[in-house]
C-alpha cells in the first residue's frame, strides 16, 4: 500500500510550519531523529502526526519511526507499548542547506 516511509501532517499544521506535500521533514524527539517525506492530509487530526513504524529503514536512511520512541514493551506478550511521543518538525530546505554549506566552505 505504502512502499516508502512518510509522515502524515494535517494541512493546518503543515501551513503553520511552512511544510508542503512531499517535502522532506526532519522529525526530532528526545530519543532520536528521522527524515520523512510529508503527506499532507485531513485524515489525521490537527496537532498530531503519523509515521508507519514498520520497515522504514528498508527504504531510506534515517526513516525508522522506532528511533523516535522508547523501547518499552509488555513483559508477557513483548508487544511494543503504544508508539507515541512528542516531536518537533523541521522542514528540510535544500536551498538553505546548500547556502549553509557554501557559507562554511567559503570560510576555508
Amino acid at each position: 500500500m505504502h512502499p516508502e516511509p512518510f509522515i502524515e501532517i494535517h494541512p493546518r499544521d503543515a501551513a503553520q510550519l511552512g511544510i508542503i506535500d512531499h517535502q522532506l521533514v526532519e522529525v526530532r524527539s528526545r530519543r532520536g531523529l528521522g527524515k520523512f517525506p510529508a503527506n499532507i492530509t485531513k485524515a489525521i487530526s490537527p496537532g498530531t502526526v503519523f509515521v508507519p513504524m514498520h520497515r522504514g529503514s528498508l527504504w531510506a536512511d534515517n526513516a525508522e519511526a522506532n528511533t523516535l520512541t522508547h523501547p518499552q514493551s509488555c513483559p508477557d506478550s513483548l508487544q511494543p507499548e503504544l508508539k507515541a511521543c512528542a516531536v518537533q518538525l523541521i522542514p528540510v530546505n535544500v536551498e538553505t542547506t546548500t547556502e549553509n554549506y557554501q557559507l562554511l566552505s567559503s570560510q576555508w
